[in-house]
């Protein structure tokens, strides 16, 4: 436990004292590192939160050079001390004479009364500016004060305080008690080398490549360090904005180039990114002015882009725009607001030293405020409106990025970056001076770098798990940042530059030119989304789904009473059949089907999909005697949706149920209305169903976006592909190597998460429930949207459309 001075009282504040309690691991305990002094340079004090090891400089095996021992005993600037708190003697101001107990103690009172004991004796220049350092010992031995070690500021206070106190006593004022230590013995110390190599490490410019991750310093020690032009506005982006914007950036649209690599001049970039507008060559360090879609390494999507007549409206109409966009689950339109949100923000600049202010106006943190302006003569309103490039970066747990300058003549001044799903501690050095500041960038914030902040200083992320903001150890998360910056041409007619062109557009999903292997066939092949997300998704669980659903009987309402309606005799087209849950209710009715489906092991579980009417088992699954025939050999055949196999006018009516929503494209929505109505004679009957985006208030199921993934989680023994016995092995023995399966070119899997990543490409294995994770592409439908599609057909009529539950 640390007690610490002067921060705000935390929640779990011990009102018993004066002082504030914060809770930490029992290892030795820096004070000073977390008090209200100002933090002293790195060369006269030690930089990271964990105290470092010592070690005695005495003569040894090792370290019996006696000159060497001697100049190393004239530099340090540390000191051991023991004998500290004699346990055996009482406090001297009690009328009873009480023995000392040492947990009794508090460490803060401790350190603070031993610092105010020995800076008397300290006699350089830095020690009037900066007191001790006190490194007390874990609290886990018997006498945690018995002994400590001190860190002066310069070797001098080392000479003077071991000169003077050896052998002396020493009263510390604790409280309002007076101990009297013992018999002071005083020696010098240095750190350990191991704990110089960290401190060597913590200055390393690139992302760290392995090993250790760095233990995080708190951002309160760098509370008095001001960088100018750096301006942190919070709440940016409403808790509701973020959410839209962050279904659009990780689901099954999400606009991140495909098998996209991101070459730096260290190696490939680790954590994912997109440029949109103009690309920044992280090999070249500059932007790629010319868009040419010949040339592959420049190729991006544009900037995503409101309606074009959105430069005349007014901050009012372009929130409305953004709230119109988020009850549509349109998280492009969000994100286009948004920018224009950023463009149009005010920032007070101070134009005597490039100071950044602002000011958010009070009431609720989870919608945006504009910005406030400063009255001072010597302030000027300043908007970064040409914003034009912008990138995203997804920093998982553990991923940062190196410190670094953003490039002069690729970008103007103002370098802008919003916060999305997670906070994160940011590095910020001083070039010249090596000054360091720490900032704390909260979930949906905005940070600008201006002037001094944009050129002068670097700025990084360091590759860590963990971060500690105001004395709290925050767990990192999965963090999204939107980088926007404003391009610029190459100087020319006397150095000028002006912004890039901007490019935008309002297309979703975003294209990459000639790329996109989605242009081809008229829109219609199927999308890589659809493939790994909708057709291999449905071969691996197929014996699940069809535990789960077809044997349970498990059927749209609206779709059965479709079903029995139909004249007797009729010949249904179920496309999109599935494991034939519809087939019972079909021949129950007297009509006959004809099912096609994508995926064949689930055809295979449509055999058998019905029971002997009055047997056990689903009402709904039951058909009679003289139907039951067609339970052994339904018709069936593998086929897209997009090419029906069937005659056109073949049909008296047709089902497509749970098909729609898993088409990710407009023109192959559109292609599989066309195929049922082309399939159906005139005057017959079609029925579609798909997922719709809005939910009724208790429903479980509530969609951020248009176009998410849904998870389905499959237990193991469903799988076939993993063998269940490996599979137990593994999870007993997580060191040992397995073979997977001999289809998967005997591949090797160190874990039970391994084995199924391999088996099945995008799965995942949550190891607390013990199933596999899939995710299912699906575009949940707006109110209207089907029967806007349904219009564009020709030949269809709407006769009936609603929403059921």
């Amino acid at each position: 436990r640390a007690y610490l001075n002067p921060f705000p009282p935390p929640p779990n504040m011990n009102m018993n004292m004066n002082i504030y309690t914060y809770t930490y691991s029992a290892k030795a305990i820096q004070a000073t590192q977390v008090t209200k002094y100002p933090m002293p340079p790195p060369t006269i004090s030690w930089p990271k939160v964990g105290p470092p090891k010592f070690r005695r400089l005495l003569p040894n095996q090792q370290n019996n050079d006696e000159e060497k021992l001697s100049i190393e005993r004239s530099q340090t600037r540390f000191i051991f001390i023991t004998n500290l708190i004699d346990t055996s003697k009482s406090v001297s101001k009690s009328t009873v004479p009480v023995p000392i107990n040492d947990n009794e103690l508090d460490p803060y009172m401790v350190q603070e009364s031993l610092r105010n004991a020995l800076q008397p004796y300290c006699i350089s220049k830095e020690s009037s500016i900066y007191p001790l350092e006190i490194f007390l010992v874990s609290n886990k031995l018997n006498s945690p004060f018995k002994y400590c070690h001190i860190g002066t500021r310069s070797p001098l206070d080392v000479q003077s305080i071991i000169t003077t106190l050896q052998g002396k006593t020493l009263d510390l004022h604790i409280g309002d008690e007076i101990i009297t230590t013992g018999n002071l013995f005083l020696d010098y110390v240095s750190i350990t080398q191991r704990s110089e190599a960290k401190v060597r490490g913590m200055a390393d410019n690139d992302e760290k490549k392995g090993g250790e991750a760095p233990k995080p310093q708190c951002t309160s020690t760098t509370d008095s360090v001001h960088v100018p032009g750096l301006v942190l506005v919070p709440d940016i982006v409403s808790i509701e904005e973020e959410r839209t914007i962050l279904a659009v950036l990780t689901g099954p649209n999400a606009p991140w180039a495909p098998s996209q690599q991101n070459f730096s001049k260290t190696g490939n970039v680790k954590r994912r990114v997109q440029h949109y507008g103009y690309v920044f060559d992280y090999e070249t360090a500059d932007v790629l002015r010319d868009r040419d879609s010949s040339n592959l390494k420049a190729c991006c999507p544009p900037m995503p882009a409101l309606p074009d007549d959105a430069c005349s409206w007014d901050m009012e109409k372009l929130e409305e725009h953004i709230s119109s966009a988020i009850s549509k689950g349109l998280g492009w339109d969000t994100l286009a607001g948004i920018i224009e949100r950023v463009r149009r923000f005010d920032f007070s600049i101070n134009s005597n030293d490039h100071e950044m202010s602002y000011d958010i106006s009070a009431g609720d943190s989870d919608t945006y405020h504009e910005s406030s302006k400063r009255n001072c003569a010597d302030t000027a309103i300043t908007r970064f409106a040409y914003l034009n490039q912008m990138t995203l970066n997804e920093y998982k747990r553990g991923q940062g990025i190196g410190s670094h300058v953003d490039t002069k003549t690729a970008f103007d001044d103002g370098l802008i970056s919003v916060s999305l799903g997670a906070d994160i501690v940011m590095e910020f050095r001083e070039q010249t001076s090596g000054i360091r500041k720490l900032v704390h960038l909260p979930p949906r914030s905005m940070l600008l770098m201006s002037g001094p902040a944009r050129y002068s200083w670097e700025h990084m992320i360091v590759s860590r798990g963990t971060d500690l903001v105001n004395n709290r150890l925050i767990p990192r998360q999965t963090r999204i940042s939107l980088t926007l910056r404003t391009g610029i041409t190459l100087p020319y007619e006397e150095n000028t530059v002006k912004p890039l062109d901007l490019v935008q557009s309002r297309d979703f999903p975003p294209r990459w030119g000639n790329i996109d292997e989605e242009t081809n066939d008229s829109g219609i092949a199927t999308p890589i989304t659809e493939r790994q997300h909708v057709h291999a998704v449905y071969d691996a669980i197929a014996k699940q789904w069809h535990h789960t659903r077809g044997k349970r009987g498990v059927l749209w309402p609206g779709a059965t009473i479709f079903l029995q309606n139909l004249p007797r005799g009729s010949i249904v087209a179920d496309v999109g059949c599935g494991d034939g849950k519809y087939f019972p209710a079909i021949w129950h009715a007297g009509s006959y089907v004809i099912g096609t489906d994508i995926s064949l092991p689930l055809l295979e579980t449509s055999v058998g999909a019905c029971t002997r009417e009055g047997d056990e088992g689903p009402e709904l699954r039951q058909v009679s005697d003289q139907n039951l025939s067609f339970n052994a050999r339904p018709p069936v055949a593998v086929a897209d949706c997009m090419n029906v196999p069937l005659r056109s006018d073949s049909c008296d009516a047709a089902i497509c149920i749970a098909v729609m929503h898993h088409l990710s494209t407009h023109p192959r929505r559109i292609r599989c209305l066309q195929e049922l109505a082309r399939i159906v004679k005139k005057g017959g009957t079609v029925n579609v169903q798909a997922w719709a985006f809005e939910q009724e208030t208790n429903s479980r199921r509530k969609f951020a976006g248009t176009d998410v993934f849904v998870p389905f989680n499959s237990q193991p023994r469903y799988l076939d592909k993993v063998s269940q016995d490996e599979a137990k092995v593994l999870r007993g023995k997580k060191n040992q190597r397995i073979k997977v399966d001999q289809n998967l070119d005997k591949k090797e899997a160190s874990s039970v998460a391994e084995m199924y990543s391999e088996a099945y490409d995008g799965a995942e294995y949550d190891e607390k429930k013990g199933l596999v994770v899939f995710q299912r592409y699906c575009h949940m439908y707006r109110e209207g949207e089907l029967e806007s599609l349904v219009s564009e057909i020709d030949n269809l009529e709407i006769l009936e459309s609603g929403f059921e539950t």
